[in-house]
This record gives structure tokens, C-alpha cells and sequence, in this order.
């Protein structure tokens, strides 16, 4: 009975530390503010612009990113779709 116990508290716990790792990996790559960030579609950033997000929200056209440019007063608005996470830990 041991025998059993352990072998299914192992393959549970390899179950939720795969999943701990999924999680972990959908985080990294979700655009939250301090992340730096790359736009690889739309129309309001010129395609290829890397920027640090400012604000992470959800509004009535979805989720949505601001984004901190260089020379451009307050933030610049965007789809979170548009943009990927290029270094998901958070910028100083």
C-alpha cells in the first residue's frame, strides 16, 4: 500500500509542478506594467517599437496596454494583442 501511495503523490506531484510551470510561463508572457514590451501588430505604434508598459487594464475594446515612449508626453495606447513581452521581468 506504501508502494502506491508514493507512486501516486510522485506523478501528482509532477502534475502540479508541470502546471506551476505553464502558469508561470503564461505570467511571463502577459504584458503587465514594468515589463518591457515589443509592438508586433497595429496601427497607433509603428511596428518593431520596444517600450516599457506603463498601464495594464481591461476596457470596453478589451485588454489594453499604455505604453511609455521615448519623447512622447504621458502614455500611447494600445491592444495587448499587439504587443509581445520581450523581458518579462519587471523594469526598474
Amino acid at each position: 500500500m506504501d508502494d502506491w501511495f508514493d507512486t501516486d503523490a510522485a506523478a501528482n506531484a509532477a502534475f502540479w509542478s508541470g502546471r506551476a510551470r505553464l502558469a508561470a510561463a503564461a505570467d511571463a508572457a502577459t504584458p503587465r506594467a514594468g515589463r518591457t514590451v515589443e509592438v508586433v501588430s497595429g496601427r497607433n505604434v509603428p511596428i518593431g517599437t520596444v517600450a516599457v508598459v506603463g498601464w495594464f487594464g481591461t476596457n470596453r475594446w478589451g485588454s489594453r496596454v499604455g505604453l511609455i515612449l521615448d519623447g512622447v508626453d504621458g502614455l500611447t495606447f494600445t491592444n495587448a494583442s499587439n504587443v509581445r513581452v520581450v523581458d518579462g521581468a519587471v523594469a526598474a
